[in-house]
């Protein structure tokens, strides 16, 4: 379960990166950032907002890259051992929601159409066949 807690990780750091790019683009449009007049703007240590944030756009998409690939290979190593532990449709289905897109128990109840009995007891399926292996 190692792996998976790992992927989990990196695919929350994901989330997290996600929201940081959609606050930055709602900043850059909002009007205090734009320039409404011709007015000459004094020079001042700050620069301008709005390259400010493009330039930290472009930091957080290249750390969103490397982290989508550190997901991408610690999961392929995750799918070595589920495929050959014998888990269920079901319980590959969780495993995905849960630990490769970063969701909680509810969001996976909800993209799943289980319940929340249904979540708890395929993982814990997944969980005994996993921990034999």
């Amino acid at each position: 379960m190692k792996i998976l807690e790992e992927c989990r990780e990196i695919a929350l750091d994901i989330k997290s990166i996600d929201e940081r790019i959609e606050e930055i683009k709602l900043s850059v449009s909002s009007p205090k950032c734009q320039v409404l007049d011709d007015m000459p703007k004094s020079i001042g240590g700050n620069g301008n907002a709005i390259e400010r944030y493009i330039e930290k756009k472009e930091r957080l998409e290249e750390k969103k890259k490397r982290c989508t690939d550190r997901l991408d290979a610690q999961w392929e190593e995750a799918m070595k051992i589920l495929k050959t532990s014998g888990i269920t449709k079901d319980g590959m289905s969780l495993v995905y929601c849960r630990y490769y897109k970063g969701c909680t128990w509810k969001e996976c109840g909800l993209k799943l159409n289980w319940n929340s009995n249904k979540v708890f007891r395929e993982h814990r399926k997944v969980k005994k066949i996993y921990t034999k292996n």
